[in-house]
């Protein structure tokens, strides 16, 4: 059994010449990176998957990474009080390569025209 993640020396005779990070650590960091940004903090309902992560090139300890976060699209749900984000997540390590990238849609509240109007 590969132990890729945990072992060096088994590592550095596997397929990435060493050791990688667990994918799932990639999208936590993500997640992590975006919840800094504070942008859905007030109107978050519900986190509703993750749909199409892709894991393009191994993330490596210290490696530096950053994440941009792109709504694609946007609708309102039937109940007409809250209202679908679709969120492209890219992770990119300290080259610019994108090392993880997907889909993570959020449901979040809505608010009227003259609330937005009065936002700051």
């Amino acid at each position: 059994m590969s132990q890729g993640h945990t072992d060096d020396v088994s590592a550095s005779r596997g397929r990435f010449g060493g050791l990688i990070a667990h994918g799932l650590l990639g999208l936590s960091i993500a997640m992590g990176l975006a919840s800094r940004l504070a942008v859905f903090e007030r109107c978050s309902v519900a986190l509703l998957g993750v749909d199409g992560w892709r894991f393009r090139h191994p993330l490596r300890a210290g490696d530096t990474v950053s994440c941009t976060v792109d709504i694609v699209g946007a609708r309102i749900t039937s109940a007409g009080d809250t209202g679908i984000l679709e969120r492209h997540f890219t992770l990119r390590n300290q080259d610019g390569t994108v090392v993880q990238e997907g889909e993570i849609n959020l449901m979040v509240t809505t608010r009227s025209p003259s609330d937005a109007r009065g936002a700051s």
